[in-house]
């Protein structure tokens, strides 16, 4: 299945995940995100409940979070294997998943590291505001077997500036291409020639 995704981050970090590749180092979090550890974008999904582009999401996420003069967006070839994927866009998936949630929940947050409660970084980050937990179930599901590890796991999220369909690229080998997307003067996207 063929889709593109846009990360939104700060020009020079853009610069060096399209010129290096990522390191796959830095997306395993001591501290997972919403939808666990993963290099994460924004994608379109036909019928979408959504207004907001991904393209948009991923340069309000960049404005939000980076908080750097200059933005840079990659956008993402991506070929994924719906089969080895976790796609969280059907009630019955969703309700299958939620149940496991619900099963190891207390299991699962035994295993929060207590300097998590405690570290001044992720109080700051908004993590302890934040009080998200859903990252540490699905590496706490993926890690005890409960399901097998998925090549990404695809999600509509809910945030604070845009909702919109993210996706957690956990596998990543379905990245087939990379370009950077400049946002210039009154939004303009143009496209590197790097």
């Amino acid at each position: 299945m063929k889709l593109i995704g846009y990360h939104g981050t700060n020009i020079e970090d853009a610069y060096n995940i399209c010129k290096n590749g990522i390191d796959k180092n830095k997306i395993i979090n001591t501290w997972p995100n919403d939808l666990g550890n993963g290099f994460y974008a924004y994608i379109d999904v036909d019928g979408s409940p959504f207004e907001n582009k991904a393209v948009n999401n991923a340069i309000e996420y960049a404005k939000t979070f980076r908080k750097k003069d200059k933005i840079g967006i990659i956008k993402l070839t991506l070929d994924i294997d719906p089969d080895n994927s976790l796609i969280l866009l059907e009630n019955e998936t969703i309700k299958s998943v939620s149940e496991l949630f619900d099963a190891v929940r207390l299991a699962a947050y035994n295993k929060i590291p207590k300097k998590f409660k405690r570290e001044e970084t992720y109080v700051k980050a908004g993590f302890a505001k934040r009080n998200n937990r859903d990252g540490f179930l699905f590496e706490y599901i993926i890690d005890h077997g409960l399901i097998k590890e998925p090549q990404v796991i695809i999600e509509d999220t809910h945030t604070d500036f845009n909702n919109g369909t993210e996706i957690a690229i956990r596998d990543l080998s379905v990245i087939k291409a990379k370009k950077l997307l400049i946002l210039g003067k009154d939004h303009v996207i143009k496209e590197s020639d790097e």
